[in-house]
């Protein structure tokens, strides 16, 4: 017992260094973004560090709780996104709607699911509501048995008249979806939506 006590307090603090450390690289990355002129770089830039807080959020997650396969799924990512939003949508009231199965996740499988999501909600906010005063977007994170699990991020935006996830199109968020996805041992689809952008992923869970 004492020496299952003493590896988690290990693995607490090295969660807790790991955390503190990517809070220097987004200081880093703000206080260099400051410097830059051209708006394209300063987006590129803002966009690094909603990365890097999605890790750092999840090893503060990690940190905090007391059993390391129980985080509360939920409850991160709906502070995760909801400051994602905040920070994102100047002018604009964009809501939120998670709905999370009770899914148990190792830190292996939660996290790129983390950076999927970002880079899905990140792409609404910055397309989605063009011209438009407030908004949705909507998380379903399913489970669909011991070993599958299904995403689904979409908005009730513009609809794009592209084909997002085309192979012509080069773009960071979505070459860094599909390589995920591919980590996740998944599949990525584009929703079919009247109205809006969505994206589906079905994927293996690894903590079973």
């Amino acid at each position: 017992v004492q020496r299952n006590e003493e590896k988690s307090v290990m693995l607490k603090e090295i969660h807790h260094r790991v955390k503190n450390n990517l809070q220097v690289v987004n200081s880093l990355l703000r206080m260099q973004s400051r410097n830059m002129v051209d708006e394209n770089v300063k987006e590129v830039f803002k966009s690094a560090q909603n990365r890097v807080i999605t890790m750092a959020r999840l090893h503060e997650n990690i940190y905090q709780t007391e059993d390391f396969k129980n985080i509360d799924i939920s409850n991160y990512l709906n502070i995760l996104i909801t400051d994602l939003i905040h920070n994102n949508s100047v002018d604009k009231k964009i809501s939120l709607k998670l709905h999370v199965d009770k899914i148990k996740m190792s830190i292996d499988t939660l996290l790129p699911v983390s950076l999927i999501i970002n880079e899905m909600v990140s792409n609404s906010l910055k397309h989605a509501f063009l011209n438009k005063k407030d908004g949705e977007i909507v998380i379903d994170l399913i489970k669909l048995d011991d070993k599958l699990c299904k995403l689904m991020v979409y908005d009730n935006g513009n609809t794009s008249t592209k084909d997002i996830l085309s192979t012509e199109l080069r773009s960071t968020g979505v070459t860094l979806m599909k390589t995920l996805t591919k980590q996740l041992s998944g599949s990525i689809t584009t929703l079919p939506l009247l109205q809006g952008t969505g994206f589906e992923i079905n994927f293996l869970n690894s903590n079973t």
